[in-house]
């Protein structure tokens, strides 16, 4: 592709800041060492917030809200249910790897509309 050609696959322009930073760098960098929800929600915050000036407005801030929304009941779901070092949580046998899912299960009825 050409210096001037826009590329919507590999770097759109919503996705870049003005520098040149890429969307998916900060992704990348953000969610290091995240696992499962916590980094699908803070992958998609971020995403809607860098891209909202450029692509959707204010459709872009709203879907951010809702995934920071939903990353923020998650986490409290799992503090209520008493859920600690998940999910990249090393379990020491069977029955805390089931303990852990059967949280995980009970978690997912309680909360409408989303399921895991």
């Amino acid at each position: 592709m050409g210096t001037n050609t826009i590329d919507n696959v590999n770097h759109p322009n919503h996705y870049k800041s003005n520098s040149g930073l890429e969307t998916i760098d900060v992704i990348r960098a953000f969610t290091e060492g995240l696992n499962g929800m916590e980094a699908v929600d803070t992958a998609n915050v971020l995403k809607y917030i860098c891209r909202w000036k450029k692509k959707n407005g204010v459709e872009d801030l709203r879907k951010a809200m809702w995934y920071l929304n939903d990353l923020i009941e998650f986490e409290e779901q799992l503090k209520k249910n008493n859920v600690e070092d998940h999910p990249g949580k090393i379990f020491r046998n069977l029955d805390d790897l089931k303990n852990y899912y059967d949280i995980i299960l009970k978690m997912d009825e309680q909360r409408p509309g989303i399921k895991l």
